[in-house]
């Protein structure tokens, strides 16, 4: 009887023996692999004119940072390339030098409610380099709420940077801001994505409420940005509220995502942009949306410029 109990024991030993072994082995693996990242490269791939990418103008700023977060934290190499994309036409960094390499890759689409870093290491394993696309929250962010200070200087001036816009459109913004009150703050209004198609009734209810809620916290100093036309009309010829003149016949906006670079499509995605870089010049921003997140269009102009940021019936944490 004590024989076979010692046989047991000693069996039980043999296995944890063996456990221990695994273990070790396994975590000195996945250190190696670590290491034999800072081999390897990441190629972010914004190509909305050749494929379906539907992510707007916030979401890829947003994953531009996530990505650039994870890289360096990693010692992997990034290359963001948007030459292929409509961003391309009005921002100045973001077409690399290895485009002709880069033209016909197939892309990974990784979209922020996957595993980032299971998905991208799953496949660095196999390859030194892959090609991604993902809309991914940077680090500190759940893709929903606001939080202050989650950048640091370098992530900041890494977002400035690809977001740099080319001359032609910097002349433009600049005469405009000449036109805007001193020390200009942003009333931001984000209705759903279907007004980008069609304007909506003044008696729609959230038209009506947001009209109820800029009236109450009118300054002569706001400036007024929203997606829908007719809104920003009606506030102005209502409230007297300042609004953006674009140099265009064309004073509608367009989701910078949804645009695939038709020539009825360029000036209002001109517009948007234009309007992303008031934002980045404002003293503070005010914001609201139909949808039940702050709208990304406004969220990151704000952390990356330092920018005061209020939702209205919301607490920023």
């Amino acid at each position: 009887m004590l024989f076979k109990k010692m046989k047991i024991v000693f069996f039980i030993f043999i296995l944890l023996f063996i456990l221990i072994l695994y273990l070790i082995y396994n975590n000195l693996f996945y250190k190696n692999k670590i290491e034999n990242f800072s081999n390897k490269k990441i190629y972010l791939i914004w190509r909305n004119l050749k494929e379906s990418m539907s992510w707007g103008l916030g979401d890829k700023v947003r994953s531009s940072i996530a990505v650039f977060q994870y890289c360096k934290r990693k010692n992997i190499e990034l290359i963001l390339d948007g030459t292929d994309d409509i961003s391309s036409k009005f921002l100045k960094n973001i077409k690399s030098n290895e485009y002709d390499y880069i033209k016909d890759k197939d892309v990974i689409d990784i979209p922020h409610t996957w595993n980032f870093e299971e998905t991208v290491e799953s496949n660095l394993e196999k390859n030194d380099e892959i090609f991604i696309t993902t809309n991914k929250c940077p680090d500190n962010d759940d893709c929903s709420t606001y939080k202050k200070n989650i950048f640091s200087d370098d992530e900041k001036n890494f977002a400035k940077y690809i977001c740099e816009p080319l001359d032609f459109l910097k002349i433009e913004i600049d005469e405009i801001i000449k036109e805007l009150p001193k020390n200009y703050g942003i009333q931001h209004f984000r209705f759903d994505d279907n007004v980008f198609l069609a304007d909506i009734e003044i008696n729609n209810d959230i038209f009506i409420e947001f009209f109820n809620i800029l009236k109450k916290n009118y300054k002569e100093t706001y400036v007024l940005l929203s997606n829908l036309t007719n809104y920003k009309n009606f506030e102005k010829d209502n409230l007297n509220i300042k609004i953006i003149k674009y140099k265009s016949d064309n004073q509608n906006v367009s989701h910078t995502g949804n645009s695939h670079g038709n020539d009825n499509e360029y000036e209002s995605v001109k517009n948007s942009f234009i309007d992303f870089f008031i934002l980045t010049k404002a003293k503070y921003i005010k914001t609201n949306s139909s949808y039940g997140w702050m709208s990304n269009f406004v969220k990151w102009p704000a952390l990356i410029y330092d920018i005061d940021i209020e939702r209205y019936g919301y607490d920023i944490l």
